[in-house]
């Protein structure tokens, strides 16, 4: 499949060509020894990541006598975990994602009076999405890489073995085998390695929001626009054609063969939207969970302050108010060691936020298509449309697929509600633990 005229997408291919996903998903990329060359600096990266899971569960036991410290590695081991879990699938499905690029061509759907000005309103709103995303992850990244040139004072100290090491702070922070006097002597050095890491990191979490939020939207839209042509086939004035049939009277022959068309591409819509969810399903869950478990995390790491503040009716804004207030082993929480926490919870709140929101608009979309369909001119209509009409509502409510963490839980708003409800309370149980403990 060769993307050739971009206008008449909804993705954006050449931001896909810019981070590589286009790349990593097509057969006839360069290839060295009959592998994709992409595809292979995928498998790095994965690697890279894998590697930095296990030195994080390594820190974890070497920092056992330091809650703080093997709390804040088990967070960049979950945060390491995620990106890994995605690019993994993204090269495991490279095929499936492929063949379900076809969709976001304009050219897809088959029936040719269908509203572009959707289509068009679709992609405005998938670029805002794609921008809005790439700022977020780089403010995190660039968050976390420049603290440890703006905190140059700071160091890391270590208990282990009856003694105490001090190492200045980093990126990631991690423990070398090395003696703390070499690491700090050789300090870029293992800047370099950590912002390696980073890089690695960022570029991996990118590349599969953006392939959620184009497949999202675009499915959206793509029910929209064939939902608003059952609303309106058969009208004699139907203002969303294009010019060359501005105004048409059609016979119940021509409006039985339009319908059929655009069944066939709402069917074809929706068995892409079933193989999109069973490539990021498993990553959706696995990504709820971690992500949730990381705010929790890296609240629990700026909440075990030094002073400890009673919980009531504003605990919420009482507990924000002590992030920039108080202080955590001796440094100020709005200073830049600790600001990269605080900026990493809000923008993993921000994501799951989207991530529910998009799959809801989805949802919501798909269950409107009955709707459409009664919504249309049938009234006047033969029996026989009447008919096709009733099918088609009873194929919409049978089809009831949407993505599912469980039997009973829809991703939708509803569970963002209810995940942020659950950490919440498990912040206010911590919270509580510690200050019973001071």
């Amino acid at each position: 499949m060769v993307f050739k005229n971009e206008p008449k997408l909804m993705e954006n291919i050449q931001l896909l060509k810019t981070i590589g996903l286009y790349q990593i998903l097509d057969s006839h990329s360069p290839k060295v020894f009959g592998y994709n060359v992409f595809k292979c600096v995928a498998v790095i990266e994965a690697f890279i990541l894998t590697a930095t899971v296990y030195a994080s569960i390594l820190n974890i036991f070497y920092c056992l006598s330091d809650i703080n410290e093997a709390t804040r590695y088990f967070t960049l081991c979950l945060i390491a975990s995620v990106p890994t879990f995605k690019l993994s699938y993204i090269i495991g499905y490279s095929d499936t994602i492929w063949n379900c690029l076809h969709i976001t061509s304009a050219e897809y759907l088959s029936y040719k009076y269908h509203s572009r000005c959707i289509l068009e309103v679709g992609r405005k709103k998938l670029k805002q999405f794609l921008i809005l995303f790439v700022i977020l992850w780089i403010v995190v990244f660039i968050a976390w890489i420049l603290t440890p040139f703006i905190v140059q004072n700071s160091y890391l100290r270590v208990e282990a073995r009856n003694m105490t090491y001090h190492y200045r702070t980093n990126i990631l922070n991690l423990v070398y085998p090395a003696p703390d006097k070499f690491y700090n002597a050789n300090f870029i050095m293992y800047y370099n390695i950590e912002l390696t890491i980073s890089i690695v990191w960022a570029h991996s979490t990118i590349i599969f929001d953006i392939l959620l939020i184009s497949m999202c939207i675009t499915i959206e839209y793509y029910l929209k626009t064939i939902a608003n042509t059952f609303s309106t086939l058969g009208n004699v004035e139907n203002q969303f054609m294009n010019s060359r049939m501005s105004t048409v009277r059609l016979d119940d022959t021509k409006i039985i063969n339009d319908f059929k068309i655009i069944i066939q591409d709402q069917q074809k819509v929706i068995e892409n939207m079933k193989n999109i969810y069973k490539v990021i399903r498993p990553v959706i869950l696995l990504q709820i969970v971690a992500e949730s478990s990381i705010i929790i995390l890296l609240s629990s790491i700026t909440i075990m302050v030094k002073y400890y503040f009673s919980l009531h009716k504003h605990a919420f804004l009482q507990y924000f108010f002590f992030i920039f207030q108080n202080y955590f082993n001796g440094f100020s929480l709005v200073s830049p060691s600790n600001f990269r926490f605080i900026t990493s919870i809000f923008i993993y709140i921000l994501h799951i936020y989207f991530i529910c929101y998009f799959l809801n608009d989805v949802n919501e979309q798909k269950d409107s298509m009955n709707f459409a369909l009664y919504s249309g001119d049938w009234s006047g209509k033969s029996l026989k449309y009447k008919k096709m009409i009733l099918y088609a509502m009873q194929m919409n409510s049978t089809d009831q697929m949407k993505l599912q963490v469980t039997k009973t839980r829809v991703v939708n708003l509803e569970l963002f509600t209810s995940v942020m409800r659950t950490t919440y309370t498990v912040i206010s149980v911590l919270s509580e633990q510690y200050a019973k403990k001071t």
